[in-house]
């Protein structure tokens, strides 16, 4: 089983700042600098990308930067998998977490690409409890090398 976790961090402020970074420096420590497994991931160069490079056996791997976006907040990503996912090989996109212990937080959202029913779903963590906030269509990532753009927008109410 191999995991993807990518995190952008929310350290709990109110000030409006953003980052963008599509990777066309071909450097993902800097500018913003992302920490974690950063041995296991590299920017391929056209297009520029990101892209898990880790170790075949079963793991986790991730990366996060920290962020203080997060009242009136879009976050917007491409994806590209290799693989048709399942319920043990699949890839869980952090937006914002209170930490970086992904075991531990008690406040996150995450977006899940593929599982047993290949679709797309936002996750939230409230009080350290997971819920599913939204199910996308069953079957949309059944493919051999499923790609596809996500965007999730959060209002200043909270919706």
């Amino acid at each position: 089983m191999r995991l993807f976790f990518l995190v952008l961090l929310l350290q709990g402020c109110s000030l409006y700042a953003q980052f963008s970074d599509n990777f066309s420096d071909g450097d993902f420590v800097k500018n913003p600098e992302w920490l974690g497994l950063s041995d296991w991931f590299i920017v391929d160069e056209a297009p520029s990308s990101l892209r898990l490079n880790a170790p075949a056996e079963a793991g986790t791997a991730f990366l996060f930067t920290a962020s203080q976006s997060m009242e009136a907040a879009i976050w917007q990503f491409s994806f590209r998998m290799g693989f048709n996912p399942s319920s043990a090989n699949y890839a869980r996109v952090y937006l914002a977490a209170d930490g970086t212990d992904l075991a531990q937080l008690h406040a996150a959202f995450y977006v899940v690409l593929g599982s047993s029913d290949d679709h797309v779903s936002l996750w939230q963590v409230k009080n350290g409890q997971h819920e599913r906030l939204i199910k996308g269509e069953a079957g949309r990532l059944n493919s051999s090398h499923p790609e596809g753009r996500v965007r999730v927008t959060r209002h200043r109410e909270g919706r």
